[in-house]
């Protein structure tokens, strides 16, 4: 039985990507994850070069940093951690982990998120048995969607850190990509209801994501 002194220990949210730009569907996620484990804090960690894949259209590192402080200056309760771009090159989640543990001690209680697409080739992420005893996985996915690992390993992984009845899986309608938000910036077409309000005059004043002729100076 916990003891009446005793602290819970704290419960942190953890959602990592390159946030290219970061959009609505970023905070929908955050606050279903907040909801559903009882998170105390969530901790956003934009990538300096994701590992599984090439980056595209890019916006600078400082740029992508700045619209994640916008978008999220209401809730004091979450953050923005730079460590992946001081770290700079490709990023692990690992790594990552690890460096958290260090900042924020062994006490805290990390909950990782994970998209279908990074779930479904788990089984080849970088010492993966090392990060499933850093952190509790809990991947996301759109209702009705077939999860299932790439491969045997993946397959496995997933039974294993989801649970046999995927109690660690979030189904929700993400309503907005990166993808169609860049896509509206390169034309200059309004971004509302796809970022937050400062988000969308921050891509406005910066020209982010525009044909490079068509930048403002």
């Amino acid at each position: 039985m916990t003891g009446l002194g005793a602290v819970l220990a704290p419960r942190w949210g953890l959602l990592g990507g390159t946030f290219n730009p970061v959009h609505e569907g970023h905070l929908v996620l955050a606050r279903a994850a907040v909801e559903r484990f009882g998170l105390d804090r969530m901790i956003f960690i934009p990538a300096a070069f994701p590992p599984h894949k090439t980056p595209s259209c890019l916006a600078p590192a400082a740029d992508r940093l700045e619209m994640l402080r916008l978008a999220i200056s209401a809730r004091p309760d979450w953050s923005v951690s730079a460590l992946e771009i001081r770290r700079g090159g490709r990023s692990y989640t690992v790594e990552t982990l690890r460096e958290l543990r260090r900042e924020l001690g062994e006490g805290a209680e990390f909950f990782l998120l994970v998209g279908a697409d990074n779930l479904a080739e788990i089984g080849t992420w970088r010492r993966i048995e090392e990060i499933a005893e850093l952190c509790r996985i809990v991947g996301f996915t759109r209702p009705g969607f077939p999860l299932a690992g790439q491969d045997p390993d993946s397959a496995a992984w997933l039974v294993r850190l989801l649970g046999e009845d995927r109690e660690n899986l979030i189904e929700l309608e993400i309503p907005v990509s990166s993808t169609e938000v860049r896509e509206k910036a390169a034309r200059e077409e309004p971004l509302d209801g796809l970022v937050p309000p400062p988000v969308a005059e921050y891509i406005r004043r910066r020209g982010l994501y525009r044909e490079p002729n068509k930048k403002t100076s």
